[in-house]
């Protein structure tokens, strides 16, 4: 058996392989037969033989129609993978065409799309509406932080008008403290809470409830407040259920979904979260006034969630974590459409768990100068199992930050994550009613904010639509990098027209939504569904949890400090006067935008092509083999293809896909 002892902490071929290729077929039958003897009650959900086809096929997809290799194919297995076969070639092509921008591609995209989601099982479909769900809540929060600002505000006696020279820096804090709580709450707990939670509830959904069920009674209390500390406290607890949520559905859907669909079934997130900022955006013109209506409304969506969850699938992986190998197998059952795909799932996941457990221990081993053993354990024993259930949540926080894998998918994760909250956006969605408030209006309310927010959110649910449709056959990296340069120039344009004269005051509200509608197009292509997607999917699933507690933890960390410190970065960077503030601040926001382009185009790794249980094989390539890959072969290479417009460049591959071996 050929096999590299580095292979996932210094994979210098670059190369990606199935660890089940070092397993010939003999090999793959006694492995099977002998998990069944180990786990008897596994006989009661899958008979063995079923079993054994779906390890075969788990090998190379390829092999459904090898009668020789495979004995016993049913004709209804058959053809569900023959016509799986074809929709995994096409989506392969797709990699390999630049043809993106003709109207015949986009319906071509959106029909292959649609296609694939009414394929999809019942089981699945209710995973990607409790995540969608999860989400909108998740902007509609957003949006009612926003929406009832001003009239919370108002009606407690704190005065926040920007416009205000007497502006007092206590009130702009206090309130910014207020907006942020929930952020700045959830950032710390959800780190130290989301884990456990799923532990102690013995699942990812159970946790979905209780997070759920949180978040309902804040939204409620909040609407009942009369004074801000009332207020505030309700926006803690808040916290803890917006970040579990966060940290916990998007994990769910990557678990659940076929690989080639993953990228898609991430992106639902940030396509609801736009909804959800929409919707709320929508119910404050329809109550417009009402702060507590406002506040209270995202309780609507919570109880949907709930529900939802409730009638969902538990994800297979955390239930391999648990051993509980039964309770895996049958919700691979309710996601999969047939059995034999449910099968080669389960194995091949389960397998490359224990292929990846030895490999970590005898890299260990080899480290401090230890002898290894010649004969492999991965495929007779449940290494990893072994390994998780002696690990504490402390020492998953350590392999975090220790384990080669777990450190590079911080850093691919991490930069966008970052940059998704320094490039302004949520500054927009969250203060658009004070940021850009009509001088002229009477009262506390603004009717053109509104009008700007709801066409904000509109805009946000129109041009995320591209991203949906390509982030799985073009990549994470095709549509992030773009995103991040449009991002930038538009920022900067929306800085300079708040120094147009107010007597122009219709000529300066047109370029003020325009560039707002322009920043919005590039946000959402990229920066929107690309973070929480790369989050969700990059890290091994012994510190999967932890890490996108992590991410969830880093995002609304600076989120929150960013809604504390807006209004006073925005008075102080003005030094009395708003428009100067408002413009440099967004001046700012683009500076730190070109950063981010640099640090994503230097160490953000390509993740659409790779299948979930591949991913060590990817983090396993060193940060300084990237780093040279994308600073001179993609330089070049994009400077022949797009600045000498030479189309029969070919573009440079990062990764080799290694040949079966049977």
């Amino acid at each position: 058996m050929a096999v590299n002892q580095n292979l996932f902490a210094n994979n210098l071929q670059h190369l990606v392989e199935n660890c089940l290729g070092h397993r010939d077929i003999e090999q793959i039958e006694e492995d099977v037969t002998k998990f069944y003897e180990r786990h008897q009650d596994m006989a009661e959900v899958m008979p063995m033989e079923v079993m054994i086809r779906g390890a075969k096929v788990a090998i190379d997809e390829t092999l459904y129609n090898n009668s020789d290799a495979v004995e016993g194919m049913t004709a209804a297995e058959e053809a569900a993978l023959a016509e799986e076969a074809v929709l995994n070639d096409e989506h392969e092509n797709t990699h390999n065409t630049a043809d993106i921008s003709s109207i015949q591609a986009f319906k071509r995209r959106l029909q292959a799309v649609l296609v694939g989601f009414r394929d999809f099982t019942w089981g699945l479909k209710v995973v990607l509406l409790t995540t969608g769900t999860a989400a909108i809540i998740q902007g509609w929060t957003q949006s009612s932080i926003n929406t009832s600002g001003l009239g919370w505000s108002h009606e407690f006696g704190l005065d926040v008008n920007l416009d205000n020279p007497n502006l007092k820096r206590a009130n702009t804090l206090y309130f910014g403290a207020i907006n942020a709580a929930p952020f700045l709450v959830g950032s710390v707990l959800g780190l130290f809470l989301n884990s456990p939670l799923q532990w102690v509830f013995h699942g990812r959904r159970p946790a979905l409830i209780i997070a759920g069920l949180i978040s309902f009674a804040s939204f409620i209390g909040s609407a009942y407040c009369t004074s801000p500390s009332q207020l505030l406290s309700c926006r803690i607890i808040l916290g803890i259920g917006v970040a579990a949520k966060a940290s916990i559905a998007p994990i769910l859907a990557a678990e659940a979904t076929e690989d080639r669909f993953r990228g898609r079934s991430l992106a639902v997130w940030q396509f609801m979260d736009t909804i959800g900022i929409w919707l709320g955006f929508c119910f404050n013109l329809a109550t417009f006034g009402s702060w507590k209506a406002t506040t209270a409304a995202p309780a609507i969506p919570t109880a949907v969630f709930i529900l939802l969850a409730y009638l969902g699938p538990e994800s297979p992986h955390f239930l391999l974590r648990k051993s509980d190998f039964v309770g895996a197998l049958r919700n691979f059952r309710r996601l999969r459409n047939t059995d034999i795909q449910a099968c080669r799932d389960f194995w091949r996941t389960h397998a490359q768990l224990q292929y990846e457990t030895e490999m970590e221990q005898r890299r260990q081993a080899l480290a401090v100068g230890g002898e290894l053993e010649e004969e492999y354990h991965w495929p007779r024993e449940e290494l990893y199992q072994m390994q998780f259930n002696a690990s504490s949540w402390g020492q998953q926080m350590v392999d975090l930050f220790k384990l080669p894998h777990s450190k590079r998918a911080l850093v691919t994760a991490g930069i966008p994550m970052v940059a998704q909250i320094l490039c302004g956006v949520n500054a927009i969605a969250l203060y658009s009613s004070e940021l850009f408030k009509d001088p002229h209006a009477t009262g506390i309310y603004s009717i053109k904010a509104a009008w700007l927010g709801f066409g904000f959110g509109l805009a946000n649910i129109v041009f995320t639509i591209p991203a949906f449709l390509y982030i799985d056959s073009k990549g994470r990296r095709f549509l992030l990098l773009p995103s991040l340069v449009g991002v930038t120039i538009c920022l900067l344009g929306l800085a300079f027209c708040f120094q147009v004269s107010e007597s122009h005051e219709s000529l300066r509200t047109g370029l003020v939504t325009f560039f707002i509608i322009l920043f919005t197009a590039f946000y959402s292509i990229g920066l929107g569904p690309i973070p929480f997607t790369l989050s969700a999917e990059v890290f091994p699933l012994g510190t999967r949890g932890v890490g996108m507690s992590f991410m969830v933890f880093l995002n609304f960390l600076l989120l929150g400090l960013l809604i504390l410190f807006v209004p006073e970065l925005t008075n102080s960077f003005g030094r009395g006067n708003s428009d100067d503030g408002r413009t440099n601040l967004l001046c700012f926001f683009a500076f730190l935008s070109a950063i981010c382009f640099f640090l994503s185009f230097t160490y953000v790794r390509a993740t659409s092509r790779p299948k979930l249980v591949e991913m060590a094989y990817i983090f396993g390539v060193p940060t300084r083999d990237h780093r040279r890959f994308q600073l001179i072969d993609m330089r070049r290479w994009l400077i022949r293809r797009w600045f000498f417009l030479d189309r029969s460049a070919e573009e440079p591959q990062f990764l080799t896909w290694a040949e079966r071996n049977l």
